[in-house]
């Protein structure tokens, strides 16, 4: 990761005053020597960055005048009535930045969990994944919201109930039936849920 994308990630400046003496950098264009970075926050989350690439080493003063320059930025902008909500392409897209971060699996099913509750709006997302046993039951593999819990210890077989239900995309209402321990759940609690099998 470049160090114009690693502020959108920290929230902090970043800065390489002489690349020269730097193996790690890649410059964007032959010669380039330095480059500060800064996040410009508005309301409480970094929403851009605003960026200096020069031939010239750099001052470690630039990181001030360049956030000075993004403060004055989102003042306008909250000015101007900040900025619009967020379309499901951006959140999306800020969830696949913090993933490209992360070095392991629990790590990276949660984010999608994440991803998931925050892209449908939906109160309860759970992963539950083939176990490689040969058997391919499912099991639960990450969870969030206010059903994780009692989902968590769905039997086997509840779950795969569940994965049937939900294996053609469609919505899921109940009005009598077979009992199922994964039905009573639902009912109990009454959530709006958002299930992922693989």
């Amino acid at each position: 990761m470049g160090v114009i994308g690693k502020v959108p990630v920290t929230g902090e400046p970043a800065l390489v005053p002489d690349a020269s003496v730097r193996d790690d950098f890649i410059a964007a264009i032959p010669g380039l020597r330095g480059e500060a970075s800064v996040p410009i926050d508005l309301d409480g989350r970094t929403v851009g960055v605003l960026a200096v690439e020069t031939f010239d080493v750099l001052p470690t003063t630039v990181v001030k005048v360049l956030s000075a320059c993004a403060d004055a930025l989102s003042h306008r902008l909250r000015e101007l009535g900040g900025l619009p909500d967020r379309s499901s392409v951006e959140v999306l897209a800020d969830h696949v930045v913090a993933q490209s971060t992360l070095t392991d699996v629990t790590g990276v099913q949660e984010r999608i969990v994440a991803t998931a509750r925050e892209l449908s709006d939906m109160d309860t997302v759970l992963l539950a994944l083939r176990d490689d046993d040969g058997a391919g039951r499912l099991v639960v593999t990450a969870r969030s919201g206010a059903l994780a819990a009692a989902l968590a210890g769905m039997a086997p077989g509840d779950l795969g109930l569940v994965a049937d239900w939900v294996a053609h995309g469609t919505s899921c209402y109940f009005a009598g039936g077979t009992a199922s321990n994964a039905r009573e759940a639902f009912v109990r609690a009454e959530p709006v849920l958002c299930w992922c099998c693989h």
